[in-house]
């Protein structure tokens, strides 16, 4: 699935990106690496398309080597690192991750408010429960409480938005609320009511309903958020979600 429709990846033109060098021909291309390649083939053939990272693409191919847990590949997000920019800080990010490097990515986050924004997305594609999830959701709410002021309305939300995606995926992961956001969860959840209803944006809204659905399904207000974030999209598969929100249905084990 690319974009939410499927594309079919010839059998052939997989085994060929495989033996190809540099940035890989498509995003479909690299999710069918993640999902049907050879393990390490596939981490090998994304570390070398990452170098440098570029586009959607390169974007993609960093994530994929999240999602594989892919180890191997710190060498070369490594020397992505060194492009700088918001690639440069997302594979900054998965080097932090997959390194187990809790200390290396607090620092990062205090350092880079740039940096900080991206780390939520990182997080939605970790194939696992992360042991030290709670200690990075404490950052990330300070974080959103310290770049509030500064940031625009829709800058906010969609960090707001990636952030609780990746507090819902740590849920689905295993983890339960109170050990991952603990004292935090009541601010976290008082957040994201007051903006769900009213944001435009339907992947911020997305990762917002899905966390509430989750934690604060009897909450009048949060029930209220949801229903209004529902009537403001026509995406269907965001009112079955929300449908299965609000008559209890909620949370999906995996997604």
């Amino acid at each position: 699935m690319v974009h939410g429709r499927p594309v079919d990846v010839q059998r052939v033109t997989l085994d060929e990106e495989l033996r190809r060098d540099g940035p890989v021909t498509s995003l479909a291309l690299v999710e069918a690496l993640v999902l049907h390649a050879p393990y390490d083939a596939a981490v090998e053939r994304l570390a070398r398309g990452i170098d440098p990272p570029f586009g959607t693409v390169g974007l993609a191919s960093l994530l994929a080597l999240v999602r594989l847990d892919a180890h191997a590949a710190l060498p070369a997000l490594a020397r992505a690192t060194r492009n700088g920019g918001p690639l440069g800080a997302t594979a900054r990010i998965a080097g932090h991750l997959l390194d187990d490097d809790a200390d290396g990515l607090d620092a990062a986050m205090a350092d880079d408010d740039a940096l900080a924004l991206r780390v939520p997305l990182v997080l939605t594609v970790l194939p696992a429960q992360l042991v030290w999830a709670p200690r990075l959701f404490s950052t990330l709410l300070g974080a959103l409480a310290r770049l509030q002021p500064t940031l625009g309305i829709t800058a906010y939300r969609a960090f707001l938005g990636d952030t609780a995606e990746a507090a819902f995926r740590q849920l689905q992961h295993g983890a339960t609320m109170d050990a991952l956001l603990g004292d935090l969860r009541g601010a976290l959840v008082d957040k994201v009511t007051a903006e769900l209803g009213s944001t435009p944006e339907l992947v911020a809204a997305r990762g917002m309903a899905w966390l509430l659905g989750s934690i604060a399904a009897g909450d009048d207000a949060a029930v209220s958020a949801i229903e209004r974030a529902r009537d403001r999209f026509r995406d269907p598969g965001f009112h079955a979600d929300c449908d299965a929100m609000l008559a209890g249905r909620w949370p999906p084990t995996s997604r």
